[in-house]
């Protein structure tokens, strides 16, 4: 790398926040989770959230949920942002991520993939 010059902004973005280092060591089973949501659900998103209770309390979980199940539980997407990233998405090599936290705060990221690479691409 040049003097002077900046890393890529997705290893930037990597490197600043650890849930981005979470997407990118999980990405084989996300990027599975995704594609298969998608041939069953269609358009969606993966939800991502620390099990609650029982033998998985404490564990990352993802599911993927469907536009139309988030949208007739009357409940739709975190905010405006992540909705549009559900609607623009390319199914073919892109997903949606959006992470819940315990406090209640959510993260949503549109996420970019090939058979070699991952890249964030979108946040809110």
């Amino acid at each position: 790398m040049h003097k002077g010059r900046k890393p890529p902004l997705s290893t930037q973005l990597q490197d600043a926040d650890p849930r981005r280092q979470w997407i990118y060591q999980n990405r084989n089973r996300l990027v599975r989770q995704a594609l298969d949501g998608y041939r069953t659900g269609h358009r969606g998103a993966l939800v991502v959230y620390p099990a609650q209770t029982g033998s998985n309390a404490g564990k990352i979980e993802a599911l993927y949920l469907s536009d139309h199940a988030a949208q007739t539980s009357g409940r739709g997407w975190p905010d405006d942002h992540t909705a549009a990233m559900v609607r623009g998405y390319t199914p073919a090599n892109e997903f949606v991520v959006v992470m819940l936290h315990r406090d209640g705060q959510t993260k949503s990221y549109r996420i970019q993939f090939s058979e070699t690479t991952t890249t964030v691409v979108s946040s809110a």
